[in-house]
């Protein structure tokens, strides 16, 4: 779904195109990957769990410093931003076929048909509805300031480079 979404982005025209590529389709599908590794790291460790699932947690921030880098150097080569989205989609698809040929659980599954209720049985319980609307604000807080940030930084008078490099020292503190 996540290099479905940055496809889409990169033929899109309209701001409806670009909020359901970008912020549906790969969104959804950037948090399903990430939260299928973290899963997928915690059942090898036992005494060091913790530590194993920030060396994972560390790949996110890693990628909020090298993906603007990237992007911005095939910008400044004269690469459109349709090409440049699609460069990085060709990139993350060799990565993620790399990750999903060694990244796999140690847990014995048990092939089971779930039922649509299944999924809406958690929001039943009050401190998961409380929990799920926490993480929801709080992300939204940790994120809104990527978007906004090289804009607010060029409209103070800073260069493209200045712009980016903020939001690559943002990404770098967390």
């Amino acid at each position: 779904m996540h290099i479905l979404g940055l496809v889409f982005l990169s033929f899109s025209s309209q701001y409806y195109q670009i909020f359901l590529s970008e912020s549906i389709l790969s969104g959804i599908g950037a948090s399903t990957l990430y939260y299928a590794s973290l899963n997928a790291v915690s059942t090898y460790f036992w005494k060091r769990k913790a530590f194993a699932i920030g060396i994972v947690g560390t790949g996110a921030s890693l990628g909020g410093i090298l993906i603007p880098i990237i992007f911005d150097s095939l910008i400044a080569r004269g690469v459109d931003f349709g090409w440049a989205v699609r460069i990085l989609a060709f990139t993350f698809l060799i990565l993620l076929v790399v990750g999903n040929l060694a990244c796999t659980s140690r847990l014995v599954h048990h092939a089971q048909i779930p039922h649509i209720l299944d999924f809406f049985r958690p929001f039943k319980e009050v401190e998961y509805v409380l929990l799920s609307m926490g993480g929801f604000c709080t992300f939204w807080a940790l994120f809104v300031p990527n978007t906004y940030l090289p804009s607010y930084a060029r409209s103070q008078g800073a260069s493209n480079t200045i712009a980016t490099s903020t939001l690559i020292v943002l990404n770098a503190s967390r």
